[in-house]
C-alpha cells in the first residue's frame, strides 16, 4: 500500500512538473464538429443565433470543458469576439453536445434603415477554440442567416364619415402587415396628413397591440375639416370631387438596452369626395 501511494504521488508530481505538453503526448485531443446554427429569441432588430457543435473525446479518460472564444464575421466584417465559460465534462470515449449563443442587434450590421430593409440574407464566419482539459481546439463554422422584414404599412382606403358646407370627417383606415415567422410588437405611431398639399393635422397612434407571425392589423386615423379654417386653393380642392392626400409618420419600437427604433413610411393617394 505504501509503495502504491509512492508510486501515484511520484506520478502526480511528475504530472505538475511536465506540465501540460507532457499530458498532450499522453492523451489524444478531442476532435470537434460543427452540427449547425438556429435562431433564438429573435426580434425585429435583436437575434441570438446558437451555434452547435459536438465534441468526440476517444481517450479512456474524462476531460473538463474550460470555455470557448469566438470571432464572428458577418458580411465579411469583424462584428464581434470574446470568450464564454464553460462547464461541461467530456466523458471517456463519449461525445458532448457544446452550445455557443451570440446576441447583436442588426441594425449594427447596417449604416441605414434602407439598407438593412432592401437585406435579404446575411453570411456568417465563426471562428475560434474550445478549451477541454489541456488543449484549445479550433473550429470553424459558416453560412446564412436570414434578415427580419420590415412591417408593411398601406391605406387600405380613405373613408368620408361626413361632409357638409361646414366641414368634414375623413378616417384613414391604414394596415399593418408582418411577413415574418415571429410576432412584432410596436410602442406607437406618429402620423402627420395633408390634404391638397396643406398640413392638416399631426397626432400619435398610442396603442397598438401586437402583430401575431405573418399577421396583419388595422389602424383608424381620423381626420377633421373645417372649411373656415383652410385657404381658398385647399377650399377649392375639398369641394371638389377629390383632392390629393399625403399620410406620413412612423412606428415605434422599444429595443432593450437601446433606444427605440422607428420604421418610417410615407403614402400617398387621392380621396373622392362624390
Amino acid at each position: 500500500m505504501i509503495q502504491k501511494a509512492a508510486l501515484c504521488l511520484s506520478l502526480a508530481v511528475f504530472l505538475m512538473v511536465s506540465g501540460c505538453a507532457t499530458m498532450q503526448q499522453l492523451i489524444d485531443p478531442p476532435e470537434v464538429h460543427f452540427k449547425g446554427m438556429h435562431i433564438r429569441d429573435i426580434s425585429l432588430f435583436d437575434a441570438t443565433p446558437v451555434f452547435t457543435f459536438e465534441l468526440i473525446n476517444f481517450n479512456p479518460m474524462g476531460l473538463g470543458i474550460r470555455n470557448m472564444t469566438y470571432n464572428l464575421k458577418i458580411n465579411d466584417q469583424k462584428f464581434v469576439k470574446g470568450v464564454t465559460g464553460q462547464d461541461l465534462r467530456l466523458k471517456a470515449a463519449g461525445s458532448e453536445t457544446v452550445e455557443l449563443p451570440i446576441t447583436f442587434n442588426f441594425m449594427d450590421l447596417y449604416e441605414s434603415l434602407s439598407e438593412f430593409q432592401s437585406a435579404e440574407t446575411a453570411a456568417y464566419d465563426l471562428s475560434g477554440t474550445i478549451g477541454v482539459g489541456p488543449f484549445n481546439i479550433p473550429y470553424y463554422a459558416g453560412g446564412e442567416f436570414d434578415i427580419p422584414k420590415l412591417p408593411e404599412i398601406s391605406v387600405e382606403g380613405v373613408r368620408v364619415d361626413r361632409f357638409t358646407t361646414a366641414g368634414a370627417s375623413l378616417v384613414f383606415d391604414l394596415r399593418l402587415k408582418n411577413e415574418n415567422s415571429f410576432s412584432l410588437h410596436p410602442k406607437g405611431l406618429d402620423y402627420s396628413v395633408k390634404l391638397a398639399g396643406k398640413e392638416m393635422v399631426e397626432g400619435k397612434v398610442r396603442e397598438i397591440g401586437p402583430i401575431s407571425d405573418q399577421g396583419a392589423t388595422q389602424l383608424q386615423i381620423p381626420l377633421k375639416i373645417d372649411f373656415l379654417e383652410l385657404s381658398q386653393a385647399v377650399l377649392s380642392a375639398v369641394r371638389g370631387a377629390s383632392a390629393d392626400y399625403e399620410i406620413a409618420g412612423k412606428l415605434n419600437f422599444d429595443v432593450a438596452g437601446r433606444w427605440g427604433q422607428s420604421v418610417p413610411f410615407q403614402k400617398v393617394g387621392v380621396v373622392n369626395f362624390r
